[in-house]
């Protein structure tokens, strides 16, 4: 950062999504670490990283002890204060953009007073929200009948069904959006879901105002308290206030991005 070729611009997202970060000189080492995993390779968290300009390779672990060393390794490199907004500031004063302050450089690149951030290709997402209960009979006889063919047929696709049982009007989702949903507990615990796909909403029961909503979600996920994905969003992040209020959609690509990331997922 001294030498003013770290993106400050893309440091401050990070800052004001409640992401701590700490200067350490010399460093090359990239490593991620996660909960439950850790990615260690070559890859920068940069555009040319991401769009696959550069050849990269990695390795995940997910060992505990693995895990372990590897966090004790990155908490062991926060040595000094973090940043705050007027370091950041500081930072956009020595930035020197690729190709040179005054465009020259290798690729005659002029400078921009902001670097334009990468357009990632995902789909919005629309919330669902839900509360958990118990069904009553008829809406299980209705899940025994609909459920057998969509289950086959998310089978050929590695997914699973769920069925979530819904009083409010459930929200048009076309074939290029996905889903989310925001489940509240009977201790008024909030969980979500991975993004999936909306497959078929039918009523449970004539006269009666439940609709049963079928979701076709990866089978190797499973759904997190909200108090988990703030631990990895930041409790500071505007994702989170909106996860908890009444947000209804999500389309910007960089909160598509760590929404998706929290379970890994790409489309």
């Amino acid at each position: 950062m001294e030498k003013g070729q770290t993106d400050p611009w893309e440091l401050e997202k990070l800052f004001k999504a409640g992401v701590r970060i700490f200067p350490l000189g010399n460093l090359h080492a990239k490593m991620f670490v996660f909960s439950k995993h850790a990615v260690i390779g070559s890859m920068n968290a940069s555009a040319s990283s991401w769009e696959g300009k550069l050849l990269e390779a990695a390795v995940e672990v997910t060992g505990t002890a693995l895990v372990d060393a590897a966090r004790k390794t990155v908490l062991s490199w926060a040595r000094d204060k973090s940043l705050d907004q007027d370091d950041l500031d500081e930072l956009k004063q020595h930035y020197v953009p690729q190709g040179g302050r005054d465009g020259g450089g290798v690729q005659g690149r002029k400078p921009r007073s902001k670097p334009v951030a990468p357009q990632i290709d995902l789909p919005p997402l629309k919330v669902i929200r839900t509360h958990q209960g118990f069904w009553q009979q008829h809406t299980n006889d209705r899940y025994e009948r609909d459920s057998p063919a969509l289950k086959r047929d998310a089978a050929v696709r590695r997914e699973r069904i769920d069925a979530i049982e819904c009083v409010r009007e459930v929200p048009t989702i076309d074939r290029s959006e996905r889903a989310l949903e925001v489940c509240t507990d009977e201790d008024g615990t909030l969980w979500l879901s991975a993004p999936a796909r909306v497959r078929r909403v039918t009523r449970t029961k004539a006269k009666k105002p439940e609709k049963l909503v079928y979701l076709s979600r990866n089978a190797d996920v499973r759904r997190r308290r909200l108090s988990a994905i703030v631990e990895i969003l930041g409790p500071n992040s505007r994702l989170v206030s909106l996860l908890k209020g009444r947000g209804r959609v999500f389309r910007d690509p960089e909160d598509l991005e760590r929404l998706y990331g929290v379970w890994r997922l790409r489309a």
